[in-house]
């Protein structure tokens, strides 16, 4: 068992916490990266076409890495969920993993838009269990956060993205659950933001257009 996993009758912040301070001496060590700026929706959703938080489809799959999910998307169909406030998850082996009523055996397809309270540089995070993808801004045919194994918790990140203020950004995270404890929780460090000063993102940052 990792020390995070350990540490689950922590709540999701302190989770973060601490999980970020297991990493940050190994980070700040490391060659610093260039940010990546990325691009606004073009053109930007018009405000009142927006519904809150984000739009998220649902395949019952059994995959022991997130590659095998493409696959299967030409043959089957996803089940539509209810949209998703923010992404604040943490369960146990009965789960529910997301917004299912399901423990396991699940992956999820979220799409939406992401907006950032201020200008400059942020970083991004996820404690993640077991695999996911996250891409943020028009055109980015890479992601920023990538961990598509099948494992415990861990942190995937943190990443450098450059952004501009109340500016909306497209989002797609891919992620999947096959068995025991799940977790997907989507956090950000502000410009100038020291260790232990992560914040997850709050449900007024995320929106979806609706089918």
């Amino acid at each position: 068992m990792n020390k995070l996993a350990a540490h689950k009758n922590l709540s999701t912040s302190a989770c973060l916490a601490f999980a970020l301070s297991l990493m940050l001496s190994v980070a700040l060590l490391s060659p610093a990266a260039l940010a990546d700026s990325a691009q606004p929706a073009d053109p930007q959703p018009e405000a009142d076409a927006l519904e809150p938080g984000l739009a998220v489809d649902y395949y019952y799959l059994k995959l022991d890495v997130l590659d095998e999910l493409y696959a299967w998307l030409d043959h089957k169909d996803p089940g539509p969920g209810a949209p998703l406030a923010n992404l604040d998850f943490v369960a146990n082996e009965q789960g529910p993993v997301l917004g299912t009523d399901r423990g396991s055996i699940v992956v999820a397809i979220i799409t939406g838009f992401v907006r950032f309270p201020e200008s400059g540089q942020f970083q991004l995070l996820a404690l993640v269990n077991d695999g996911m993808r996250l891409w943020v801004g028009e055109d980015n045919s890479d992601p920023i956060l990538e961990d598509p194994r099948k494992l415990s918790d861990r942190l995937v990140g943190p990443a450098d993205i450059t952004v501009e203020a109340d500016t909306w950004y497209p989002m797609n995270l891919e992620y999947f659950q096959k068995k025991g404890t799940s977790a997907l929780v989507l956090a950000w460090m502000r410009p100038g933001a020291g260790e232990g000063e992560e914040e997850v993102i709050e449900a007024e940052y995320f929106a979806h257009l609706p089918e």
